[in-house]
């Protein structure tokens, strides 16, 4: 399938004093992957394409303290997300099969969420909703002392994940050949080998990181 990438950038330096200087950089990028076609097919309508986010802004800042002292200070924010597309194509209910809990479709869509026979065809479709973010700050202070090059700075870090997955939500249905000795047979029948079920899949982490450091080098 085709697949679209677009990108996009902005930079900027600005020298306040012989001693000042600040910048910043954005940075963001979306690409985008068509679900499958509906005129392949229903094995090739039910694959699913994505629709992602990046973004990545930077500030920074340079100050000079005295002739033997510099301070670098960095600012940095990260954002990631990554969404299935998909049709809305068919459901359980338009195959006949009933009593089997359904994403609301007005809200959803229509799809299935699994047929499969083992070793043959398969037709499954899994909405996600995946965004990452993170927050950095960072400090770093360069000085010469005699013989000595001496560094320290601090690093800190906010991470957080979340998401939303809904693998099974709608049901998944396996054939194996279990009850004609046919995978496709059992399915022309309605024979299933196994069905598996589950609620939405959440995911919210959350961590922050602190580091120091302290440096001398000495010639």
């Amino acid at each position: 399938a085709s697949f679209t990438e677009k990108q996009g950038m902005i930079k900027v330096d600005y020298q306040l004093s012989t001693k000042h200087s600040i910048f910043g950089r954005y940075f963001v990028t979306h690409y985008e992957s068509p679900a499958g076609s509906p005129s392949a097919g229903l094995i090739v309508e039910s694959i699913g394409g994505a629709s992602d986010n990046v973004f990545n802004a930077t500030l920074g800042d340079t100050y000079v303290i005295t002739p033997n002292m510099v301070s670098s200070f960095r600012l940095v924010a990260n954002r990631t997300s990554n969404t299935t597309v998909y049709n809305s194509y068919i459901g359980y209910p338009d195959l006949g099969i009933t009593g089997v809990y359904q994403l609301p479709p007005s809200q959803f869509g229509k799809y299935i969420g699994g047929i499969s026979t083992t070793g043959g065809f398969g037709v499954a479709t899994t909405p996600s909703f995946q965004p990452y973010t993170t927050w950095q700050a960072s400090d770093d202070v360069s000085m010469t002392h005699g013989a000595h090059q001496i560094s320290f700075g601090f690093l800190f870090i906010n991470l957080k994940a979340t998401a939303i997955n809904y693998l099974s939500s709608n049901g998944a249905f396996t054939f194996n050949g279990q009850f004609s000795g046919l995978q496709n047979a059992d399915f022309l029948l309605g024979t299933p080998s196994s069905f598996a079920q589950a609620g939405p899949s959440y995911s919210d982490q959350h961590q922050n990181v602190f580091g120091m450091y302290v440096q001398d080098a000495w010639k």
